[in-house]
This record gives structure tokens, sequence and C-alpha cells, in this order.
């Protein structure tokens, strides 16, 4: 990868020239919470139905409803197979209900590999966005960030909630403490959301046996049959049934991130 990008006219683009978003350029709409994930770095590849190359290697703005999360470089796509779109399901982060709902009977699908070059956490807004899941926009302009001043009164007048070196032991109120969870949470290693996605999912696994064992009287044999195949502990079950239980898990994880965003974000 090049350390000089190219802008859509065709001009040259230091890296550093990055560091701040320009008010307007191309950019991709994804629904949630995918724009989150792409700048989390937690999904690496874009799955569509059509080959579109306009905006290969130009960097674009991921859109997920009216934030921009990021600045991508998408490279050309490559044509994929189903049984590639499941090899591939933690890198693009869809399901097969989110395929099947998005392109019903369609056996050929494209992945969309990209490198990250900026993510914006909290996101910057965009004037004006589509509705359709995921659509290419010519312009995507950026609203000027609102500077909102922070007013520091109670206990701990000198706390600063947006600093990576904050204190949460010297937060000395419920609010306090409570944004102190939240930059902790912002700043969680990938390494330990992964762990924690993981024993989510092992607890819904766990709650949905208690759940079966309780009803498979009432259902047919053969659904008896199969559930009964599934009464084991998480590690031992395959990846496609983990993914089952991940899918919950993500949710938990996505509620977490909107609830503790509104604490943190003015």
């Amino acid at each position: 990868m090049p350390s000089v990008l190219t802008s859509e006219s065709g001009s040259a683009l230091n890296r550093q020239d990055l560091e701040g978003a320009e008010p307007t350029r191309p950019g991709i709409h994804v629904v949630k919470p995918h724009g989150r994930l792409i700048a989390r770095g937690e999904k690496t590849v874009i799955i569509k139905n059509r080959r579109f190359t306009r905006y290969s290697g130009v960097p674009i703005y991921v859109v997920q409803g009216s934030d921009v999360w990021a600045l991508i470089d998408m490279k050309d796509p490559r044509s994929i197979s189903l049984r590639d779109f499941g090899r591939l399901r933690q890198q693009h982060r869809m399901s097969e209900l989110d395929r099947e709902t998005r392109w019903p009977g369609t056996g050929k699908l494209y992945a969309y590999e990209f490198e990250l070059v900026k993510a914006f956490d909290p996101p910057l807004k965009a004037v004006k966005t589509p509705k359709e899941a995921q659509t290419f926009m010519e312009r995507v302009q950026i609203e000027p960030r609102k500077e909102v001043p922070t007013e520091k009164k109670g206990i701990a007048p000198d706390l600063d909630f947006e600093e990576k070196g904050f204190h949460p032991v010297r937060a000395t109120t419920a609010a306090e403490l409570m944004k102190a969870s939240a930059v902790v949470w912002k700043e969680l290693p990938s390494g330990q959301r992964a762990e924690l996605r993981e024993r989510l999912a092992a607890l819904e696994h766990e709650q949905w046996m208690k759940w079966a064992k309780a009803v498979i009287d009432e259902v047919e044999s053969d659904r008896q049959d199969r559930w009964r195949s599934f009464f084991v502990p998480y590690k031992e079950l395959t990846e496609a049934s983990k993914d089952d239980d991940r899918e919950w898990a993500d949710k938990i994880l996505q509620l977490i991130d909107e609830l503790l965003s509104d604490i943190v974000t003015p």
C-alpha cells in the first residue's frame, strides 16, 4: 500500500492530510452495526451482489445512518461463491439470514477488501444519506463539529473523561463512575472484547439448552433428535453453530456500545 493515496479528482493525498476529515468526498452507506465494526477493525470485508470498480483505490467514507465512522481504501472486488461467503463470515460479519434477506436467490457475490485509513470515534455527521442498505455515494458532505464547552463542577472539577489517561478511581459520584466505565469500555483491547464475545456466546448456548430441555417433550420427535445433538458444551459445537450464538452476543455488545456511547458523547 503506497503512502500517497489519490483523490477522486486525481490529485495526490498524503496520509498525514487524512488526520482530519475533508468536508466532501465519496462514500459507502452500510447498515447498523457495520460502520462501527469497520471503525474498530472487526469487519475487514464488504459484500455486495454487484461489481463496482469506480472507487477502487479511492479513499471513501463509511456511513452508517447519518454517522460517518471511517475512511477506507477499497481494493478491486473479487467474485465469491456462497461457500466462500460462509468461510469469510468472520471478515464480513453478515449472517446467512442477512444474505438471504438482502439478495434472495443470488448465488454469486463480490467481496470488497479494504484498508482502514482513518477511524472516527465518536463518528462524524453526514448532512444527507440514502436509506438503502449498501449504496455507493458520489458525495458525502460532513457537518462541521460543534465544540461543546465542558463545564467542570462537583466534587472533582478537574476530571476530563475524554482523556485516555483518566483514572476511574478518582471518580466520586455515580455519574462520574458511569463516565469512567464508558471510557474504560471504549478503550477495551480487541483481544479482551473477542474473549467477552465468546463468553457471552457460551452463555447464550447455556440459556438455550435450559429452555430447550424444558420444552423438548412438546415438540416433534425429529426436532427432539436434532435438539439433543446440540446438548453439548459450547466449546464442542461446530463453528457454524457457534456463529448462531455469537450473533446474540454481538447484539449484547452492540447494546452496551450504544448505551455507553450516549454517556460519553455530548
